[in-house]
């Protein structure tokens, strides 16, 4: 099993943004690479628009009004 996660380094130890599911002492690899603010703002963009995408999922919006046809979208006076 492979996992990135988002940590941010605190008094000498790494804290990470979610949890990981490992039980205690696991033994893992870690590979450090500062983020750039570019990729948080990338990371904090794609979980604000997974956000967004799970409410639509769960309350979608159906007006039940009619469907114009495109001659009435673009009928002019």
């Amino acid at each position: 099993m492979s996992k990135t996660v988002a940590a941010t380094f605190i008094n000498g130890a790494l804290q990470f943004d979610e949890p990981v599911d490992l039980p205690d002492k696991s033994r893992v690899a870690v590979t450090i690479r500062p983020l750039s603010e570019d990729e948080e703002l990338d990371s904090e963009r794609d979980d604000a628009f997974e956000s967004l995408l799970q409410l639509i999922r769960e309350r979608p919006i159906h007006s039940g009004g009619r469907h114009f046809t495109r001659e009435e979208l673009h009928e002019r006076d």
